[in-house]
């Protein structure tokens, strides 16, 4: 009788050969398009998902809105607009939509402590991470895309060259830019995938560069007729000298600039030398935003 000695099982060198399928616990999208993890070695794995909390204004999933939270929308009183004050409604849409792929390399083969690099891309929003807007128009609908605030004058006609007006519906948009490529770095608990374990939970804490918040807008240009181009709208990034001059006309403060000296951390980071916060300064000083996730992974193979 012939003897056939057994096989030894062949050892998972982990590259490519598991596959698990997640969850994150505060972005409900990735029920309906979970998020995915292979291996590579024991000491690396790599994670890549599609999350769309929040979309454009009346897109796919409109979730975080002021007035989901509020239950209403923000009121901002006496704001000067054109050559009078309004008391203004105001909403806006959170986009949080964004493809990312991380890697985590771990220590040892078995270690749940690993470090986190990796990328979120904004395919979708292109880096309108908020979107402001009024919830209602503020003016007669004769002011519609005639009335608003001029800025941005011409040293050499002394006209001014863009104007911030509401749209034909009579609403007036912004927008908070920031990066669409946002790189990350952070560190973590947990490996999506082990090969003995069908169900893992992970923790992901980090920080991805976003390179600062611009408010930007779409604004009419000053045409070659001496009229304004309510068609054509351009998209600016407006900066504090440019909100400066929407009320240089009767002297009153900048419409961007707040007194935050009773927060004294906020107050020593984003203060100028006279002691005053201008937001479009303030926000372009952000250049990292924080990342912390709780994630449930799921072994398919």
């Amino acid at each position: 009788m012939q003897i056939i000695p057994a096989e030894k099982p062949k050892p998972d060198d982990q590259i490519f050969t598991h596959l698990a399928l997640g969850v994150t616990f505060l972005n409900p999208s990735t029920i309906v398009l979970p998020n995915v993890a292979t291996t590579i070695t024991p000491y690396v794995q790599v994670r890549a998902g599609l999350d769309f909390i929040g979309t454009r204004q009346g897109g796919f999933w409109p979730l975080l809105t002021v007035s989901n939270f509020y239950k209403t929308p923000i009121t901002l009183p006496n704001i000067q607009f054109g050559d009078n004050q309004y008391d203004i409604q105001v909403d806006g849409t959170v986009n949080m939509s964004e493809l990312k792929v991380l890697f985590d390399f771990f220590p040892g083969k078995r270690t749940g402590f690993h470090f986190t690099a990796g990328f979120f891309w904004d395919v979708f929003a292109g880096g309108n991470f908020v979107e402001v807007y009024t919830a209602k128009p503020f003016l007669p609908q004769s002011d519609w895309q005639t009335l608003g605030v001029t800025f941005k004058k011409d040293p050499s006609t002394g006209d001014y060259q863009y104007r911030l007006a509401t749209d034909d519906k009579g609403m007036l948009k912004l927008n908070l830019h920031t990066n669409p490529f946002r790189p990350y770095i952070g560190i973590g608990f947990g490996r999506a995938i082990r090969p003995d374990k069908r169900v893992r939970v992970t923790f992901d804490l980090g920080a991805f560069y976003i390179g600062g918040f611009k408010v930007q807008a779409d604004v009419q240009q000053h045409n070659n007729l001496g009229g304004w181009d309510t068609n054509n709208l351009t998209r600016y990034t407006l900066t504090s000298a440019d909100t400066a001059e929407f009320n240089s006309s009767d002297n009153t403060k900048p419409l961007d600039e707040f007194d935050i000296s009773g927060i004294p951390v906020v107050n020593s980071l984003f203060a100028d030398e006279n002691g005053k916060v201008r937001i479009t300064e303030a926000l372009n000083k952000i250049k990292f935003s924080p990342y912390a996730q709780l994630h449930l992974y799921i072994r398919i193979f």
